[in-house]
């Protein structure tokens, strides 16, 4: 028997399984039920002890919801230790060789875009066996990067093919502040980087790199 959310089932006395009120009918008329669940007896007559269950779907929904919120909470709590363990392995793993040179690099391409625009007048950067530095067109050597020993840094210019040694090279940025379009390629034993730098501003527009 079945009234709005509530299902009712009954138990005949002595029997373990409970089965649904409207399964093989049964004669409620000359009895009423007790608090506990039970058959009172009437006047002039006895009955047989009878025992029903009432579920809730309500209930049984709400404990369906629960553990389904269980295994929500669990995954959350999984996937933020994998995350905490993530950060933590990448922060133990040291960077790439070219990584430092190529910050430097890029740092020393602001500065010569800044101090060109702001000083109207030309300002380069110079390449060597020991790195690169940043010099004025009409003054000294302003400063310098240096790079690993065995890093080797290769450019290829604007329009060009075929990479060459960046050693003897200068980097121009003229007096509005834009610089020559250019190519860095920094490669070491553990990784390689290849910078395509924007000649409005100075900063790579492509970065790709590689470790071995």
């Amino acid at each position: 028997m079945t009234s709005g959310l509530i299902d009712l089932e009954l138990r005949d006395w002595g029997s373990p399984v409970c089965h649904a009120a409207g399964e093989g009918g049964f004669l409620m008329s000359p009895q009423r039920i007790g608090k506990s669940g039970g058959a009172v007896p009437q006047a002039g007559g006895s009955a047989a002890p009878l025992g029903f269950r009432v579920n809730s779907r309500w209930q049984r929904r709400a404990q369906a919801g629960f553990t389904i919120m269980e295994i929500i909470v669990v995954m959350a709590i999984v996937i933020m230790m994998l995350g905490i363990a993530s950060f933590a392995l990448r922060q133990a793993s040291p960077d790439p060789s070219v990584r430092e040179p190529a910050d430097e690099l890029i740092q020393l391409a602001k500065t010569a875009v800044r101090a060109s625009a702001l000083q109207g007048r030309g300002f380069a950067v110079a390449f060597d066996k020991q790195g690169f530095a940043l010099t004025g067109a009409d003054s000294g050597q302003r400063s310098r990067a240096a790079v690993p020993k065995g890093m080797k840094v290769h450019i290829k210019r604007w329009g060009g093919r075929q990479w060459e040694e960046a050693e003897g090279y200068r980097w121009w940025f003229g007096a509005q502040g834009l610089c020559e379009p250019l190519e860095v390629r920094l490669a070491a034993k553990d990784s390689m980087i290849v910078m395509k730098f924007n000649p409005l501003t100075g900063t790579p527009s492509e970065e790709v790199l590689e470790t071995y």
